[in-house]
């Protein structure tokens, strides 16, 4: 067999969650679509809701550029190893299409100006390249940096860092180098139009950002965050801003921080909006991270919480030379995507409706439920947005990255993800379409009624720690019956029943014993001081802070408000020390939810709010060797049910492998042929015999009576009196001629037969006897039967002497006026019933029902045709 690498890999089916430590962004703005690369290599285009394509560089090295082709349906990524990579997403997955490779230079930007067939590559060794994207190859056409700079300029002008077309002139482009340099190249001439350049000869004049203004006009931002604007027609900026910068008591301005991302953007009203990230004041630690909104007169700072790594204005309209129109600011952040809408008063965000960070709170616990019923989603979704209030201070307009399609009705079965946080929260996700939509958050901390003294607290009441007090374990749902287990670190378990509607209702809380090893304790060599030590080192043991909690609403309170969604109805609360659990399930149709941990198992019966059973960890294992049974008692059963599965051994012992089968073993003990007594088999046949002629009673007569009495004629008692005076058990086991004469019909028939048996079984003659001796029987007793007539015994033709005599007028009490016991016979003779013992100990395991030990003569009628002796012989041997 061979075996292949592709045999063992597990299918990617979706990923979720925010990219690790994304590099990238791009942003088409008629499709309405983004793209973030990150360090490993990883592309992520994301559009509305359930809008999410992922693709990953074979190299896996960083994206450190992106640019869509707008509309076209296509991405341009630049990665670390200096290639250039062509994506379409035309198709369902995006696909890789070409790839370029630069030799000798590093890629430091790229542009791609709208609807041009031609793009611009930027290096580290201010040159810039274009490539064409029809044959994704190099045109040929290079702008050389010794061209680009003044001939009596002495120094590099250092990489390239923006590449950016004149809004009023295509042919015009504009090439900030980081020295400081500016430079509009005329692509026709094929050279240098105007250069720029501050000329105070200072770090600080290093250029990291540029901007075309819709006019004409250019802005470049600096390395000691500054502004310049400049003309076209002066070497020197027309104006130089420090926008955060502030004067100091020796009138110097303050120093401030770079500034990484520049755009300036101009709407209908005349509204002019310069937009940068950086640039704050070296001193304001804590304000590091921010974008700026410079409307006018009035400087708005909208800080952040992680650092920025590059942002995009969202506007109406693409064209640069026209009104942009700006109404939106997508920001990536280190571990966040933000959305800031800039036609609100006081820029507030918007609210995202699909989280990328699946680990808003650590994730502690995870399950996947597929095929689940088609109405659950739908239940869960409508739950979760009546619950999820709008928080304050987000936008009033829709989520803005809206491109893409996506049709819910192509899933073929539903799934859904529980996610369990430190938090105590359980979030459900909808993972259908091969993406994950949030569906419905719980909060398992409004079950406890809040301690005094934590209100403050994120440990106490379940914050971002790993280690809370309420975060969730293990999670357990029945998809069919919606109801969901949820188990915390203590041992707590939580059960909830989904109800779309709220109510007011009651908490039942169940107390769960502290499952102790009573085996341990019963064979410990030290008895009761043992347990005590051990009792001590309980109440030693540091209890949780969440081990003794009040349940809001439980039973005798009244009862408290439970929103729609999940809502608690069962709480088991562990007593004593943490039981950490460690797998939980739970069984609508049964009832039953069971969980387990280092301690042992529990059971619970949901619907009585009772334990059923809390066992120790050595319970659910076989008991030992000496607790084992005897081998004979377990050979003496009939059929093994499971309580005695259970008690089997688990590895048997060498001298138990080879055991035989107990029923087997059982048949072969009952007829030894080594000690084979004749008579004795044949008191076994003839109560057999006697059982099958015997007539059957008529099921006409309904009459029951509680007390019956028989008496036998005297004769028969006579002879029953005689029969109990025979010999010995020795002198009966040699049968002679005249005993077999006075046996009963059908022995006489067969005894010979069983003699002849039984003489060859012993020298083992012949392997066939028992075949041989039925067609035997089965012709004599047919010869029998032709020859005899059945007797008649109907009640009609019995003497008076043989009709059973019952006893009337019994008195009913004493002369002192108590109850008359019942007439007792009188004791038979020691030997009678030291006979009648030998006699039923002979014949073993003989069950005597009531119709064969007991007759009623007076309800006796004619008799029935006879089965066929051999038959019932035949059916005898046969079992």
């Amino acid at each position: 067999m061979n075996l292949k690498v592709k045999a063992f890999l597990c299918p990617q089916t979706f990923r979720h969650g925010f990219p690790f430590s994304p590099t990238a962004l791009a942003w088409d703005p008629i499709q309405k679509l983004l793209a973030i690369g990150d360090k490993s290599g990883n592309l992520r285009i994301l559009g509305g809701p359930g809008v999410d394509a992922h693709v990953r560089h074979d190299s896996g090295d960083v994206v450190l550029h992106a640019k869509f082709l707008v509309n076209d349906g296509g991405l341009v990524t630049a990665t670390a190893d200096d290639q250039l990579h062509l994506w379409t997403f035309r198709q369902k997955s995006p696909q890789r299409v070409q790839s370029l490779k630069f030799q000798r230079e590093r890629i430091t930007c790229l542009h791609l100006p709208l609807s041009s067939k031609w793009m611009h590559v930027g290096t580290e060794r201010g040159n810039v390249h274009v490539v064409n994207i029809e044959t994704f190859a190099l045109s040929g056409y290079v702008i050389n940096w010794n061209k680009a700079i003044e001939v009596t300029r002495p120094n590099h002008p250092g990489a390239v860092v923006e590449i950016i077309d004149n809004p009023l002139d295509a042919s015009k482009l504009l090439i900030a180098f980081e020295s400081g340099l500016i430079v509009v190249w005329d692509l026709r001439a094929r050279a240098a139009e105007w250069r720029g350049h501050i000329g105070s000869g200072m770090p600080g004049d290093a250029i990291r950002a540029a901007a075309w203004h819709h006019d004409g006009k250019l802005m470049t931002a600096h390395a000691d965050g500054a502004l310049a604007t400049w003309t076209v027609r002066a070497p020197r900026p027309i104006s130089l801003s420090y926008p955060h910068a502030k004067a100091n008591k020796e009138g110097k301005l303050e120093a401030c921080k770079p500034i990484h991302r520049l755009e300036w953007k101009t709407s209908k009203t005349g509204e002019t909006l310069v937009i940068f990230s950086g640039g704050l004041p070296t001193d304001k630690a804590g304000r590091t991270h921010s974008i700026t909104v410079l409307n006018g007169k009035s400087t708005t700072v909208l800080e952040m919480e992680h650092s920025v790594v590059d942002f995009v204005t969202l506007c109406e309209s693409p064209h640069a030379a026209e009104y942009q129109e700006p109404y939106a600011i997508v920001v990536l952040l280190q571990n966040d995507l933000v959305v800031i809408d800039l036609q609100s008063p006081g820029y507030p965000c918007f609210e995202n409706p699909y989280p990328m960070d699946i680990h808003e709170s650590p994730v502690t616990c995870c399950s996947y439920f597929a095929d689940c019923p088609s109405d659950l989603i739908p239940a869960f979704y409508s739950v979760g947005r009546q619950g999820n209030k709008k928080p304050a201070g987000f936008s009033e307009k829709l989520w803005p990255v809206d491109g893409g399609e996506w049709s819910p009705a192509s899933c073929s079965y539903s799934e859904i993800i529980l996610t369990g946080h430190a938090d105590g929260s359980v979030k459900f996700w909808d993972a259908s379409a091969g993406t994950l939509q949030i569906l419905y958050k719980l909060k398992c901390a409004k079950v406890f009624e809040r301690r005094a003294g934590s209100a403050g607290s994120a440990s106490s009441m379940g914050g971002n720690e790993e280690d809370s007090p309420l975060g969730i374990q293990q999670v357990a749902l029945c998809a069919e019956s919606r109801r969901l287990c949820v188990a915390l670190p203590h041992g707590h378990v939580l059960l909830f029943k989904f109800r779309k509607q709220e109510l007011t209702a009651q908490t039942h809380v169940l107390e769960i014993p502290i499952i102790s090893d009573a085996t341990e304790e019963e064979t410990s060599p030290e008895g009761e001081g043992a347990r005590g030590a051990g009792a001590r080192d309980d109440h030693d043991t540091p209890r949780s802070a969440w081990g003794s909690v009040r349940v809001r609403g439980a039973s005798g309170t009244g009862g408290s408000r439970r929103a729609a969604g999940f809502q608690a109805t069962l709480v088991a609360l562990q007593q004593g020390p943490p039981n950490p659990v460690a797998a939980l399930t739970i069984n609508s149709s049964y009832g039953l939810i069971a969980w387990g941990g280092e301690r042992g198992v529990v059971v619970v019966d949901m619907w009585r709010r009772a334990v059923v059973a809390a066992l120790p960890a050595h319970s659910l294992y076989l008991p030992e060797p000496s607790l084992r049974p005897d081998r004979q008692d377990r050979h003496d059963r009939r059929s093994p049910d499971l309580d005695q599965l259970e008690e089997a051994p688990a590895s048997p012992e060498p001298d138990e492998e080879t055991l035989p089968e107990p029923k087997l073993d059982a048949r072969r003990k009952s007829t030894p042929w080594k000690t084979f007594n004749l008579k004795r088999q044949l008191s076994k046949v003839d109560l057999k015999l006697k059982a099958a002629f015997a007539p059957v009673d008529s099921d006409e007569t309904t009459e029951k009576s509680n007390s019956q009495f028989y008496t036998e004629p005297p004769e028969k008692a006579e002879s029953a009196q005689e029969s109990n005076d025979s010999p010995d058990e020795e002198s009966n086991e040699k049968l002679s001629e005249e005993d077999k004469s006075q046996l009963p019909s059908p022995l006489r028939v067969c005894s010979d037969v069983f003699e002849r048996m039984h003489r060859e079984l012993q020298e083992k003659r012949s392997s066939d006897v028992y075949d041989r001796m039925h067609k035997e029987l089965q012709e004599r007793w047919q010869d029998k039967d032709r020859l005899e007539s059945s007797p008649d015994v109907s009640p009609s033709k019995l003497g008076d002497d043989d009709k059973a005599v019952r006893p009337d007028n019994l008195p009913l009490f004493d002369d002192e006026g108590k109850p008359t016991r019942p007439p007792r016979q009188k004791s038979k003779k020691k030997d009678d019933r030291d006979h009648r013992e030998q006699r039923l100990l002979s014949v073993p395991n003989i069950k005597y029902n009531r119709q064969e030990s007991v007759k009623d003569l007076r309800k006796r009628q004619a008799s029935q045709p006879a089965q066929s002796f051999a038959g019932n012989l035949m059916r005898r041997f046969s079992k």
